[in-house]
């Protein structure tokens, strides 16, 4: 059989086509050459390992194929420790019990406790210290000086209360008939909740804050 003759020109573009038919299956095997710049110009994604992409930040570059470049979530070590467990609170001193068959006291900065039973506490002085006392069988006198802080109680009824010097006294009377005073720049919280009276007597600056219950108030 006879073939025609190619020209010299026609046989160079016959060529010519067959060798870039070549060319375009070898990029296609390497994800492209003259991709997007995310996806690089090979199959590692820009140059970076199949990862983490080069240049990036951690866990961020070209995924396998070089096409996208989609970087992965990076994972940060942490910085902090645990929280650390507060220390437990310290409890408060507690008070000191005194006996007060008749007469008593508790001096500055003490923490005192009065024991007013069997017709105790004829006279229970609190000076410049902490102090708390009921008196379960009734008339007792129970004082608060020198800047003193005092909680006191009558549950038997019938007690004066001398709360001076610019001390700070909680008082209550539930059985009643009680007398109390509130003098010289001091401050009283009184409470006769169930009581038939009580008289609250403010003198030289005292005040009284508060008042429950059955309460007459003289220059208060």
């Amino acid at each position: 059989m006879n073939f025609p003759r190619l020209s010299v020109s026609m046989a160079a573009m016959v060529l010519g086509l067959a060798i870039g038919a070549c060319s375009d299956d070898a990029d296609t095997s390497n994800g492209g050459s003259g991709g997007t710049p995310a996806g690089g110009s090979n199959a590692n994604g820009g140059g970076g390992s199949q990862n983490t992409g080069g240049g990036g930040a951690a866990a961020q570059g070209g995924d396998a194929t070089g096409g996208t470049g989609t970087g992965g979530a990076g994972t940060g070590g942490a910085m902090g420790g645990n929280a650390g467990t507060g220390g437990g609170g310290m409890g408060g001193s507690a008070a000191m019990p005194v006996p007060c068959p008749n007469q008593c006291e508790c001096m500055p900065g003490d923490i005192c406790e009065f024991d007013c039973t069997n017709d105790g506490c004829n006279q229970a002085d609190c000076i410049g210290a902490t102090c708390t006392a009921d008196c379960p069988d009734g008339d007792c006198a129970l004082d608060c000086d020198e800047m003193g802080n005092c909680t006191y109680g009558c549950s038997g009824g019938d007690c004066t209360f001398d709360c001076d010097a610019n001390s700070t006294c909680n008082l209550s009377c539930e059985a009643g008939t009680c007398e109390i005073t509130c003098d010289a720049g001091s401050t009283c919280n009184v409470d006769c909740t169930g009581a038939d009276e009580c008289v609250v007597v403010c003198e030289a600056g005292g005040q009284l804050a508060n008042c429950v219950g059955n309460c007459t108030t003289e220059g208060c």
